[in-house]
């Protein structure tokens, strides 16, 4: 038994204590586990295991139930939370279109759980309190299914701005260094547990909404969280140029940029930005899990609108933006936006070739820019 131990006749781990199994013929496969992942087993009584986990079960507490216990018409049992918890219970979709009476309060989540033997759960959570009494109800009492799984985290963190809403947090043992805030611009904290600082910021980000991520959640091999858009937003992820050669699979989709940020330990980050449209969610990836690195932060802004070779921002494409557009390829862009503008051929880099066409543009001598 992974994680647990028996404290007398009752079944104890850390967040799930004095778990009293109600049904007798199938309490010795009861079992309390610790750190579920993908391929751990379900229950004491079947070679069942987990295909595809959602991304906040892994790591949880659990118990390993019999699935026999499906036949169970009562309360299977019942424990003490042993601190502020979050409870997910995993229900055979079978079960799932009468909710048993238990589980109504419960939230129901869009999150699924799949195993061997072509199973799929539907995830119900709720919160309950150092102390609490948590009962768990029958499966239904019927052999048409399998039995539910259960599984503990410290207590979700919520997290909500205005254009960032219903983050939640799944590296629950970082979570609490992790928030939203707006005052960003050069001097402001990255993270939560780091006292790191910006020393460059790109001008059309200050202020920002951001989220100021736990540098210690680097270390984390799934995704990290997930939010949903409050407004049709444009969101940037500042990376640690470390962690950029590859960049993650879950930034595949996004766009360099090509503008980046230092910060105070000498460190350089390379901004990706991707529009999302009002209650869209995003995922928020892994950082590779690698501890030479720091992590990545989030910032959004209202989506953006982009008019190619208006590099200056003001709406009149002239010599004005030429000029601008030559200092970039030179200096480099301190606004991403000024830098999208410049990139008329639209291959990530403003160069030689977008400069001629921002020319030829403002000379009449083309009406629209050609694509690399």
């Amino acid at each position: 038994m992974l994680g647990g131990f028996v404290c007398r006749w009752r079944l104890c781990g850390v967040a799930i204590k004095n778990l009293i199994v109600n049904d007798k013929e199938n309490s010795a496969d009861w079992s309390i586990n610790e750190k579920f992942e993908n391929g751990a087993f379900l229950f004491g009584d079947r070679d069942v295991t987990a295909i595809d986990v959602p991304a906040n079960l892994i790591g949880a507490e659990f118990v390993k139930t019999a699935c026999d216990s499906k036949m169970f018409a009562e309360d299977l049992g019942t424990f003490t939370a042993g601190d502020d918890i979050t409870i997910y219970i995993a229900v055979d979709n079978r079960v799932v279109p009468i909710i048993p009476e238990w589980l109504k309060n419960w939230t129901k989540t869009d999150d699924v759980l799949t195993a061997t033997g072509n199973l799929t759960f539907t995830i119900f959570k709720n919160n309950f309190k150092s102390g609490e009494e948590v009962t768990l109800g029958t499966n239904g009492g019927t052999g048409d299914n399998a039995n539910y799984v259960v599984f503990a985290k410290n207590m979700e963190t919520v997290l909500n701005g205005k254009l960032i809403k219903n983050l939640q947090v799944f590296d629950s043992e970082n979570a609490a260094d992790w928030s939203i805030y707006n005052n960003t611009g050069v001097g402001s904290v990255l993270f939560g547990d780091r006292d790191i600082t910006f020393t460059s910021f790109p001008e059309n980000l200050v202020g920002a909404e951001t989220v100021r991520t736990a540098c210690d959640s680097k270390l984390v091999t799934t995704d990290l969280g997930v939010f949903t858009a409050g407004a049709d937003i444009t969101l940037y992820v500042a990376m640690d140029s470390r962690v950029t050669n590859p960049v993650p699979n879950w930034l595949n989709d996004w766009k360099n940029t090509g503008v980046t940020m230092l910060i105070s330990n000498d460190l350089t980050y390379i901004l990706y930005k991707q529009n999302f449209k009002s209650g869209e969610k995003v995922i928020m990836g892994t950082n590779s899990g690698s501890g030479a690195s720091a992590n990545y932060i989030f910032m959004a802004v209202p989506q953006e609108k982009v008019i190619k070779s208006d590099i200056n921002l003001d709406g009149v494409i002239d010599a004005f933006d030429m000029c601008l557009a030559r200092k970039g390829v030179i200096d480099g862009f301190t606004n991403t936006l000024s830098q999208d503008a410049a990139d008329v051929d639209e291959n990530g880099i403003v160069d030689i070739n977008d400069l001629k066409q921002i020319q030829d543009y403002i000379l009449a001598r083309i009406k629209s820019f050609k694509k690399a």
